[in-house]
């Protein structure tokens, strides 16, 4: 009796234990799943479709498959240029308990060398010519250039004379390759001295510069009512206040003086002039305008004025009185607006040009506008024109 309870006992140990291998060990049909999967995914992975073969592999490795499916997912990781991800596949790789101490050691050496690897970092700056420094070293050459940046996070300081540094931060992993592009702001003293983009010997220190003083020669094309008349010499002197001298858009206002030179006008557009008598016709206008910087030099803008002109000297018409002609021309109200561009010479002059200036005002009293005179100076008087100067910029 004890001998049928003692064989009855080991039986049960055996089936026991039958059991519990049959539990732990795949299904023979996952097995047989897995292998053929295993089979796609090297199919795929030799097509060059390593997306389809990372999602074969994967399954295979879930269906019982080997550690060398995660293995071969490292693999098309690295052919995908996807070094995070081939890092995760080989932390898993690495927590396989079957894995020989060959296979650990080769895993081991390529999650350091993913972890090792340095990024290639390109640096682009507007202006080039910047120096770059990495953790407080200066790269040999200034910019643009491209230097392996090692692992980690690393302080990006760029400087360039007559501009504000520039400081940043980059985390370099795994090779990335990183790309730093950065317009550098020039410095206030630079902005106002119109310091130069080059060499960066133009901009000075101290107080930013916020007047204009300029004054400019160049000549009108009039049109006095109906009579056209010649190009004439012209003149205009200019104080300008600058609202923000920091700005890349400037907004200035402030006074002009224009003057122009009708010489021997002949007819006389009025009627107090004698025909031939040479004029000045001199204005003054408030203005307010704007200017772009194009760059740290050069400057773009426009400005629009009113004010009061009024015209001076002539040879006055002996029969003027005799006609019934005003005893005063009295002053017009002066309109202007006007284009321009300017260039810094040195930190404080810059050559200015007004390519294009328009200015009207009606007409002043006394104009001939009736026969038998032939001439109508009665309609609108404007003219445009252009001129040429100097700018001085004060602090």
């Amino acid at each position: 009796m004890r001998s049928l309870v003692l064989a009855l006992s080991v039986l049960a140990a055996l089936v026991g234990s039958h059991a519990t291998a049959s539990a732990q060990a795949p299904d023979g049909q996952d097995v047989v799943r897995a292998r053929g999967l295993d089979q796609q995914g090297v199919r795929a992975f030799r097509e060059g479709r390593y997306r389809d073969a990372i999602r074969l592999f994967n399954a295979a490795y879930r269906l019982g498959g080997p550690s060398s499916e995660i293995w071969n997912v490292v693999r098309c990781y690295q052919r995908l240029d996807e070094p995070e991800d081939a890092a995760s596949a080989l932390a898993l790789y690495l927590e396989q308990p079957d894995l020989r101490p060959s296979e650990r050691a080769e895993a081991l050496r390529e999650l350091q060398e993913l972890h090792r690897r340095p990024s290639p970092t390109s640096f682009d700056t507007d202006p080039i010519g910047a120096t770059v420094f990495v953790d407080g070293r200066p790269a040999a050459s200034p910019t643009p250039l491209e230097i392996d940046v090692s692992p980690g996070a690393h302080r990006i300081r760029i400087e360039r004379a007559g501009y504000h540094p520039h400081e940043s931060k980059v985390e370099a992993r795994f090779g990335r390759a990183i790309l730093v592009s950065v317009k550098l702001v020039p410095t206030s003293a630079s902005i106002d001295a119109g310091g130069s983009p080059e060499g960066g010997t133009m901009a000075t220190s101290g107080p930013a510069r916020r007047f204009l003083i300029s004054a400019e020669g160049g000549l009108f094309v009039p049109r006095l009512g109906s009579l056209q008349g010649s190009a004439r010499p012209a003149g205009h002197l200019a104080l300008r206040y600058v609202f923000n001298p920091e700005s890349r858009v400037l907004l200035t206002a402030g006074l002009r003086a224009t003057a122009l030179s009708y010489g021997g006008t002949s007819p006389a557009p009025l009627c107090q002039m004698a025909n031939g008598a040479s004029s000045v016709e001199a204005g003054g206008l408030v203005t307010a305008g704007f200017a772009v910087r194009a760059s740290p030099r050069i400057r773009i803008g426009a400005d629009v004025g009113v004010g009061a002109a009024g015209l001076f000297g002539g040879e006055s018409n002996a029969e003027a009185s005799a006609a019934g002609c005003p005893s005063s021309r009295g002053l017009a109200v002066l309109g202007h607006a006007g284009l321009e561009a300017s260039i810094a010479l040195t930190p404080a002059l810059r050559l200015i040009v007004s390519p294009l200036t328009f200015q009207a005002h009606p007409a002043f009293r006394g104009a001939r506008e009736i026969p038998p005179s032939t001439v109508d100076a009665s309609g609108l008087w404007w003219r445009l024109g252009s001129s040429m100067g100097f700018a001085f910029d004060a602090k």
